[in-house]
């Protein structure tokens, strides 16, 4: 016999939320807001931003205060 096991979670979960943070990102970099006349023009510029990530190491990820972890 098969047992539907959503039917404890739905019980289960309210009762004893679980809140867990985020991890945050240290070096994001700003991107301001701007708009696109075409999908081409967004591509090129997304693959722009990320060989400029790239290139300055990838994201840093900031400590978790909770546990002492990065992400």
């Amino acid at each position: 016999m098969k047992v539907d096991s959503s039917i404890p979670k739905t019980t289960l979960w309210p009762r004893h939320p679980t809140v867990v943070r985020l991890p945050r990102i240290a070096n994001l970099p700003r991107i301001p807001s701007r708009k696109f006349s075409s999908h081409q023009e967004f591509n090129a510029w997304k693959q722009a931003l990320c060989l400029d990530i790239i290139r300055n190491g990838g994201f840093q990820w900031e400590r978790n205060p909770d546990t002492g972890h990065s992400a």
